[in-house]
């Protein structure tokens, strides 16, 4: 097949064509591509994929001490399928991209979401492009999404379709649409990251890790029982000018929420170029 891929997007661009033009249905397995892959393109195959009971650790690669080849661990008592069908696939990314690296991955909720060491950022980064260009391709994931108006309905339907998890398809969604929009990711009512659409970067909308969450948003979700909740604001909540429409996804276990703000009234028309700014950036966070 000539030369392997040497990037996150590259490889799972590939794959994920392999998968299609076999005529393989949705959702795209990346147990079985990674057996047939590792097998056939390198000597240090996946030997296995399967459960652990190792508390805190969503998933694992690790090289036998006896031979060469690798074993894929995940937490098999996580409820949501989707969230195991990504962290599979985020392995296997660290087993195409990493492993001459190291010979073991460890990888926890707590590391993906920066408070492990600052060196895991970017391999973990990577390890989740690679799953999301994996299991959702890009063209496949437009053709769904485009000429709908943005629901978690819908985000839920194309979850089910690629079996992954909801936030997985948020932050897939925010990578190329048009519509002026941030992703925000909170925990104890502080901002732990944020990542803008576009034309949201054009117009400089962007919150700081560290910054308190809005009182009125802090009152709103203080009263929500259940996730997957709309609310619309007036101008001066999550910007002093524009209106903004807030989907919101709780995370009980993880004690996170995970907010989409749209807004819809925005003009693009006398804004700056994109401006450069310091994110903890985009699919750092995942699960």
């Amino acid at each position: 097949m000539g030369q392997n891929p040497s990037t996150p997007p590259a490889w799972g661009i590939e794959l994920s064509k392999l998968w299609v033009q076999s005529s393989m249905p949705f959702p795209i397995k990346p147990i079985e591509i990674a057996y047939e892959v590792s097998k056939v393109r390198f000597d240090d195959k996946i030997a296995a994929i399967k459960g652990h009971n190792a508390t805190g650790i969503d998933g694992m690669l690790t090289k036998s001490s006896k031979a060469n080849e690798w074993f894929i661990l995940y937490d098999e008592t996580v409820q949501s399928k989707g969230r195991i069908n990504f962290t599979i696939a985020h392995e296997f990314g660290h087993y195409l991209l990493h492993r001459d690296k190291e010979s073991n991955f460890e990888c926890s909720q707590s590391k993906i979401l920066g408070y492990g060491n600052q060196q895991f950022i970017q391999i973990e980064k990577e390890a989740n492009i690679f799953a999301s260009y994996l299991l959702m391709p890009i063209d496949d994931f437009r053709s769904q999404i485009n000429g709908n108006q943005f629901t978690l309905e819908l985000l839920s339907h194309c979850a089910d379709r690629y079996d992954v998890s909801l936030t997985a398809c948020v932050l897939k969604w925010i990578q190329f649409t048009e519509e002026t929009a941030i992703v925000v990711l909170s925990r104890d009512e502080h901002i732990l990251w944020s990542y803008p659409s576009n034309s949201a970067k054009k117009q400089n909308i962007f919150f700081k890790k560290g910054t308190p969450l809005p009182q009125q948003v802090l009152s709103r979700i203080a009263n929500i029982y259940e996730t997957n909740t709309t609310f619309r604001y007036e101008p001066g909540v999550w910007h002093p000018n524009l209106d903004s429409i807030e989907s919101l996804i709780i995370s009980d276990k993880y004690e996170t929420e995970l907010f989409v703000i749209r807004f819809p009234n925005a003009n693009l028309k006398d804004f700056e170029e994109e401006s450069t700014f310091d994110t903890f950036d985009l699919m750092s966070w995942n699960k």
